[in-house]
């Protein structure tokens, strides 16, 4: 299955990563990317086992660990497509319409 960050989500995810080296230090920056990256994996090892945000069930998320957010990602074929990075205190469904 192959990765597909959406343009969208990648500037959400450099955003966050911006914030975080701003207020604390490039240390929580990394962690944060690091953070990303392992719940990528995890979504790329059982894409199918998080739960659907939506009531068509198309669209699902993964809660980051250490930090308060949300990656939000649908299946298409053999490609998932990470349509957003929200933090879980913004409106729940912002990621709609991507």
């Amino acid at each position: 299955m192959k990765l597909v960050i959406r343009d969208l989500a990648a500037r959400e995810i450099l955003a966050a990563a911006r914030y975080y080296r701003d207020a604390a230090g490039p240390r929580f920056r990394k962690a944060l990317l690091d953070e990303i990256g392992r719940a990528f994996e995890r979504v790329l090892e059982t894409p199918s086992g998080f739960p659907f945000c939506d009531e068509e069930k198309l669209v699902r998320s993964v809660l980051l660990e250490r930090f308060p957010y949300r990656v939000y990602y649908y299946v298409d074929a053999d490609d998932l497509f990470v349509i957003a990075l929200l933090h879980g205190r913004r409106r729940p469904g912002l990621y709609r319409g991507r």
